[in-house]
């Protein structure tokens, strides 16, 4: 649709903004550069977007040298300049530099679920599972206290489960990132009843709106009492990726994992993918722990903060989460953690 209003009205530049936001949005990173390299840089404030555009971009593809000169370019007083910075320092594994990074960021702009959530996540990667359920504690006692009508615990109490839908209210009190989280630390831990709870705790969706992280982290709550929708869901996945759509890496690896486990003849349906050895590897050493990850969104490190809700949304708020989710192991899911506005 942008794409068409920018040749119907190539003289307004909002409109490329928001193409070139869209394509970042959709994971199409090269063509968002070419939209972004066609915006015009006169004004001051077209120009600070798009050098944190260029910057989510480069975070996204990896570049995180090229993300952090374009990061150098904003005012360490900048709100969305601390965010940014912290979630570079996280994704280069710099766990507690980033966990101190996010506090400033809390203390500057105020409190905000989504940067507690990203706070919680970098106690998580330091093993510091205490202290990320107390940020997870007060994620889920604000998100209960301020939206009631979300319906949090509903699923676990065995009430009458209607979905809330993914709306923006659910995005901004990262309450699915946060339990998904919190069944991650349970995981880990070794209490699988709690990592269960946790996910029947969160706002109750349906299947089809549930997001890759959800999925993947029910799918492997439910292989001791129902493999087949385990499976299921672990497969459907599998299947989006071969589509050409994103699914947490750790799939892949726990599902043959478990296929070893149950004895699954299936598990030659993949075999194809991996190099013999490995695959003899697999089936010959004892079989590792799962990798439970915490939350959705794909690039599987913590997100970028970016300043794009003028395209999506009229909220004043300046930063927002972009949430990702992590793998259990070594990294902290996207959404919706934000170059600081946030997130999916």
């Amino acid at each position: 649709m942008y794409g068409k209003l920018c040749k119907a009205c190539p003289e307004v530049q909002e409109y490329k903004m928001y193409h070139a936001q869209s394509l970042y949005k959709s994971a199409m990173y090269d063509e968002a550069s070419k939209a972004v390299s066609k915006l015009d840089e006169t004004s001051a404030e077209m120009a600070g977007r798009i050098v944190s555009l260029q910057a989510a971009i480069a975070y996204e593809q990896g570049k995180l040298a090229e993300c952090r000169a374009k990061l150098s370019q904003g005012h360490e007083s900048d709100g969305d300049t601390v965010v940014n910075s912290a979630c570079v320092l996280y994704k280069e594994g710099r766990y507690e530099e980033a966990r101190g990074r996010f506090v400033d960021a809390i203390n500057l702009l105020g409190y905000q679920p989504e940067l507690a959530y990203n706070v919680a996540l970098c106690l998580y990667s330091l093993k510091d599972y205490g202290g990320s359920l107390k940020y997870i504690a007060e994620i889920i006692e604000r998100g209960c206290n301020e939206h009631p009508e979300l319906s949090v615990g509903i699923g676990t109490e065995g009430g009458e489960v209607r979905s809330v839908g993914n709306t923006q209210i659910l995005r901004e009190t990262a309450l699915v990132e946060a339990f998904n989280l919190k069944a991650a630390i349970e995981f880990v831990m070794g209490n699988l009843l709690g990592a269960n709870e946790a996910l029947t705790d969160m706002p109750p969706r349906s299947e089809a709106e549930l997001d890759s992280v959800t999925l993947h982290n029910l799918g492997l709550m439910q292989m001791e009492e129902d493999p087949t929708a385990g499976f299921r869901k672990l497969n459907f996945l599998l299947q989006q990726g071969r589509e050409g759509g994103s699914f947490p890496p750790e799939t892949f690896i726990n599902i043959l994992l478990l296929y070893i486990k149950h004895q699954y003849d299936a598990l030659l349906h993949c075999s194809h993918a991996l190099p013999p050895l490995l695959l003899l590897m697999m089936m010959l050493l004892p079989s590792p722990p799962l990798l439970p990850i915490t939350l959705q969104l794909p690039p599987l490190l913590l997100p970028l903060l970016l300043t794009l809700q003028r395209a999506g949304t009229t909220r004043s708020r300046r930063t927002s989460l972009r949430k990702t989710l992590t793998s259990s192991r070594s990294r902290c899911r996207r959404t919706s953690t934000s170059f600081s506005r946030r997130r999916s």
